[in-house]
């Protein structure tokens, strides 16, 4: 190797700072991404960069992606985006206030590691939100109207092995954190082939706005989604899945955030 050039990504992935990268080296022969979703993301759409297209092309105009890229190599640090595995970039322009994603089956890294020793080293409070941040892909991936069966089927496994595990993960019990880091890895192939909802939408706005991580911002707009949505025939077929009732299910959601000591409100960013 002959230079390696390492940078620090700040949360939501600012644009400004991606172009400032790709100002500042030429072109890479290789990008690993070690990091949270911010830093997957990034890395994600750096891969295409160095080839005269415009990250805010790829954003706004919705130009196409080259079909050459730069090897990528990701390393996720959280088990809760799952973005090391999606088919996303979601990336933010703090000049124009504007948060909102490229996707492209493209996006996808040539390599993903697991290192769950990067996961333990995680605070509680952090392992905690990305946690919800799992389950909320899981939830929605789920309900939304692009689910598949096999969707659906990851999605069951998921919420199951989160609300039975992330507690346990939290504290540091080893066997609880890698069954939290393949739901985290799963739920990113789930939102390769389905989507997020509403709160995801809305959480891309508030965040910038509240100052708020994005899990953070999750977790409180779930307060309020949860009820809104409870009797819609998707979410009726949600708890059949799992087994149990409508009122049971909210009910191991809000006790989880209150457990968690994460039971934020938006009023409090």
């Amino acid at each position: 190797v002959s230079s390696t050039h390492i940078f620090t990504i700040k949360p939501d992935s600012p644009i400004s700072d991606l172009e400032e990268i790709e100002l500042s080296i030429g072109k890479p022969d290789l990008i690993i991404g070690i990091g949270g979703g911010s830093v997957m993301d990034s890395a994600k759409i750096l891969s295409f960069s160095w080839q005269g297209a415009s990250i805010r092309n790829f954003l706004y105009k919705k130009s196409n992606l080259p079909d050459s890229k730069i090897p990528l190599i990701l390393v996720p640090t959280t088990a809760g985006t799952g973005s090391e595995l999606s088919f996303g970039s979601i990336l933010y322009d703090e000049q124009n206030n504007f948060k909102s994603g490229v996707r492209s089956p493209k996006l996808l890294p040539e390599k993903v590691l697991l290192d769950f020793d990067l996961f333990d080293s995680a605070s509680k409070v952090l392992k905690a939100e990305v946690g919800f941040d799992c389950l909320s892909h899981a939830i929605e991936t789920y309900i939304s109207t692009e689910s598949t069966a096999i969707v659906k089927y990851q999605s069951i496994w998921a919420i199951n092995t989160i609300l039975n595990n992330l507690a346990q993960a939290v504290l540091g019990n080893r066997k609880s954190l890698e069954k939290m880091v393949l739901a985290s890895t799963f739920m990113g192939a789930n939102l390769a082939y389905s989507s997020t909802c509403l709160p995801h939408r809305i959480q891309y706005v508030i965040g910038p706005m509240f100052k708020c991580s994005h899990a953070q911002g999750l977790i409180a707009l779930y307060r309020g989604w949860l009820p809104q949505i409870k009797n819609t025939e998707a979410f009726r077929e949600l708890v059949s899945d799992l087994d149990i009732s409508i009122e049971e299910f909210i009910g191991l959601v809000n006790n989880l955030k209150k457990d968690l000591s994460i039971d934020y409100r938006l009023k409090e960013f």
